[in-house]
């Protein structure tokens, strides 16, 4: 199958976080603590014109290539439109670009809470070093409040919501 294995570490070490509070709490955060930021390195395998990151735990029932058009040709495919009737917000927006797809990760919400996190075992992304970049600034910056989550944009907290499931 031609499969390479690429080990990496983390993007930024812990000792690199401002923020006191994330930097004294994201080792026991979510499943993985800080080792779940290590998924943020699919950004560097510009090799790829798409990079689909799963975890060992996630099962893919169907083909992803309504995905995957949807990213390449940067147009929304057919099958993919039904997505948008259930998020309104979406509809509002031109999009001239497909660069990360995600699904959130309800069977981890409390209570039916607003704040429900992205799915980490399942992403699509485009790699983009720049975009690597910019992700290990906010990191270093670590604005994380328990109450308001990243950049106290009122995404609280839920698991994983110091690492990925909050951070995406």
């Amino acid at each position: 199958l031609n499969y390479k294995v690429h080990v990496v570490d983390i993007p930024i070490s812990v000792d690199e976080i401002e923020g006191e509070f994330l930097r004294t709490h994201i080792a026991t955060n979510g499943c993985c603590g800080e080792k779940e930021l290590i998924k943020l390195q699919a950004y560097t395998l510009t090799q790829h014109s798409i990079v689909v990151h799963l975890d060992l735990d996630t099962i893919v029932l169907k083909p992803l290539d309504d995905l995957f058009d949807t990213m390449l040709q940067n147009t929304i495919a057919k099958k993919v439109i039904p997505a948008h009737h259930i998020m309104p917000k979406y509809l509002e927006r031109n999009i001239n670009s497909v660069d990360f797809i995600f699904t959130r990760d309800y069977n981890m919400a409390q209570n039916l809470k607003k704040s429900v996190g992205v799915q980490g075992g399942f992403f699509v992304l485009r790699p983009s070093l720049p975009i690597l970049e910019e992700m290990k600034v906010l990191l270093r910056k670590g604005h994380y409040t328990p109450r308001k989550g990243w950049g106290d944009a009122n995404f609280g907290q839920f698991f994983g919501s110091q690492t990925i499931q909050g951070f995406l």
